[in-house]
């Protein structure tokens, strides 16, 4: 992050009041992935404060969605909801729409495109990314699967060209995933769980490695590719007994316990 602290000391500097804007939602950003929500809500409060002074109010619809996120993800619900009216008003008053999060899954589906529809607008790709995950969870209630399935596409897509999208990715791969199990598709199955394997690799998340592996061996064990599922379960195995989640090792022990040994001595 220290370069992003530097890029923002010389967009002040300057004078550059977008650049210091778009400089403080990332640093937030970072805050809120790594836990930090009082530290990712001052500087989003900052970054309000320099976009209302600015006259910008494009970032300030920006910003206060963000804001609306972090009070989300922090359990603030009440706070997330006022939020993203005010973003709504502020929205409306520049000729954007905005919607809140609440209601029946209709009234959920029409939110998230016109979320889709502004954050387009407004060039936001981590609001256009968690907008379309969010639309493929939505689909997937009212069983619209294939709708979900080109939803959760496009939100996995989306997060990729985030620099710091967390772990968007990884969990729009997982639901990806989970759908095309229920379709019984399950090279595409695999492939997905591919994904989200890799990602939360790459992020050091590796509570959510340890489940996907786990995941991904119970496909390969239900089609009888038990070499490949022994490995899986095994690397589950090992990275939850690193992580101390006994609960975990002791589940993946029995799954292990099933698979034929004539199976895995054959693989030797």
């Amino acid at each position: 992050m220290p370069y992003l602290s530097e890029a923002l000391e010389i967009f002040r500097v300057h004078g550059q009041d977008v650049g210091a804007v778009s400089c403080l939602e990332r640093i937030a950003e970072i805050h809120r992935q790594e836990g930090r929500e009082a530290d990712a809500l001052y500087a989003l409060e900052d970054a309000l404060v320099i976009a209302s002074q600015s006259g910008d109010k494009v970032g300030e619809v920006d910003v206060l969605a963000a804001q609306a996120y972090a009070f989300w993800d922090s359990g603030d619900i009440t706070k997330a909801v006022a939020t993203l009216r005010t973003a709504s008003d502020t929205a409306r008053q520049i000729g954007y729409l905005f919607g809140v999060q609440e209601g029946s899954y209709e009234e959920a589906e029409k939110i998230c495109q016109e979320s889709i529809s502004l954050a387009r607008s407004i060039n936001y790709g981590l609001l256009l990314a968690r907008s379309f995950a969010e639309l493929g969870r939505t689909l997937r209630r009212l069983e619209r699967v294939s709708e979900a399935v080109s939803a959760l596409q496009n939100a996995y897509y989306a997060f990729q060209d985030i620099a710091f999208s967390g772990t968007g990715g990884a969990e729009a791969a997982e639901s990806l995933a989970e759908v095309k199990e229920e379709q019984g598709d399950v090279q595409a199955t695999l492939f997905w769980l591919e994904q989200a394997i890799a990602e939360y690799r790459r992020l050091g998340k590796m509570e959510q490695l340890s489940a996907v592996l786990e995941h991904r061996g119970r496909v390969l064990f239900d089609v009888q590719q038990y070499c490949e599922a022994a490995v899986a379960f095994e690397a589950s195995w090992i990275l939850s007994y690193e992580i101390e989640l006994f609960w975990r090792t002791r589940r993946v022990v029995f799954r292990l316990a099933r698979i034929p040994k004539t199976a895995t001595q054959a693989g030797l």
